[in-house]
């Protein structure tokens, strides 16, 4: 009877006018309130799905030019669905999800910032565990369908920088690289949201310390190593050896290869993408430097020191190239090309 209401066209009228929709939308409710579907099984599985469905489709009507009733109705229509606490907010996270989508409406929806924040999010769901939960369950699905700078946002919102900037380090490792320019990817917004959830993450006490330790540490590794590429492509190798004692995974000696290259499997995952790049990076700067101190030799003295000074940079660089051909994560190419400079310096 509510599907026909819905539906139904007098013989009057023609399109797609249908006078009673708005009676059976609110039939539905009314049903769900008083716990109609919950009088027998299948009544329920047929009765709220189908209910459910015209209420959130009913909403879709505001979806544009009024979020914030649209968002009304598609909390009803998760409430009409049914089920218990936890899959009536996945269902209202996933329509919130729905809708900001439609509308881009993020602060008339969620407000200026942060799951205890004015707004609409507020006034249906005066609970801020509720509103927390909504709008993370939100965030999953961005995620899920890869819509990552959402996710940034929504996360930021509920109050979970820690899961933000999980995000931040994957879109900034995905971003830097040493011979290509980044992608449709701002690195410098990146960098801002990223200091942005560190500041936030700082005052958290109920994230573990140490996964807290780890994503903050890739994020200050990846700024560095952004920063050694960038001088890579300006071919200031100089620069690029003056920030290699920053990436103290490296090894410097040959005593330290096995250990360090057996430790490469713990680093952060958005760390191991980039190793590759930055031990090829750091073999050549050491090459580079070597070579450099080679044709500025003058006096006797300072040959002697300088030789002295060469020996410990081609100690280095063997180690880097031992070390290349240890991890399992670098290809096999990178050790081959360390050990081809490492010959023609000797």
């Amino acid at each position: 009877a509510i599907q026909y209401l819905a539906t139904y066209t007098p013989s009057n009228l023609h399109g797609d006018s249908f006078p009673f929709a708005i009676e059976a939308v609110h039939l539905c409710i009314i049903f769900s309130y008083y716990g109609v579907f919950n009088l027998g099984t299948d009544i329920r599985s047929r009765g709220s799905m189908l209910c459910s469905d015209i209420v959130h489709d009913y909403g879709q009507n505001f979806a544009v030019r009024d979020p914030a009733t649209a968002f009304e109705y598609y909390c009803l229509a998760a409430e009409v669905k049914g089920g218990g606490y936890v899959s009536i907010i996945q269902t209202q996270g996933q329509l919130l999800r729905e809708l900001l989508n439609q509308s881009r409406a993020f602060g008339t929806l969620l407000g200026a910032g942060g799951s205890g924040s004015g707004a609409v999010l507020s006034k249906l769901k005066p609970d801020r565990q509720q509103r927390q939960d909504i709008i993370v369950s939100a965030a999953v699905g961005c995620v899920q369908n890869a819509q990552f700078h959402e996710a940034m946002e929504l996360f930021m919102h509920a109050g979970k920088p820690f899961n933000a900037l999980e995000i931040i380090n994957k879109r900034y490792s995905d971003a830097i690289s040493a011979t290509e320019e980044s992608q449709g990817i701002s690195i410098d917004d990146l960098e801002q949201r990223g200091n942005a959830a560190l500041a936030e993450l700082e005052g958290q006490a109920d994230v573990d310390i140490r996964s807290k330790r780890e994503e903050t540490n890739a994020f200050e590794m990846l700024i560095l190593t952004r920063k050694l590429f960038q001088a890579f492509k300006e071919s200031n190798y100089k620069e690029c050896f003056q920030l290699l004692p920053e990436f103290a995974f490296l090894p410097i000696r040959s005593e330290q290869v096995s250990k360090y290259a057996s430790d490469a499997g713990n680093l952060h995952i958005a760390i191991k993408e980039k190793l590759p790049q930055i031990v090829k990076i750091a073999g050549i700067a050491i090459s580079e430097m070597m070579q450099e101190r080679r044709a500025i030799q003058r006096t006797p003295t300072a040959a002697s020191m300088i030789s002295s000074s060469t020996q410990e940079l081609k100690m280095r660089l063997h180690s880097l190239a031992l070390y290349a051909g240890y991890v399992k994560i670098i290809p096999e190419n990178v050790a081959t090309e360390l050990n081809i400079i490492l010959n023609g310096l000797i």
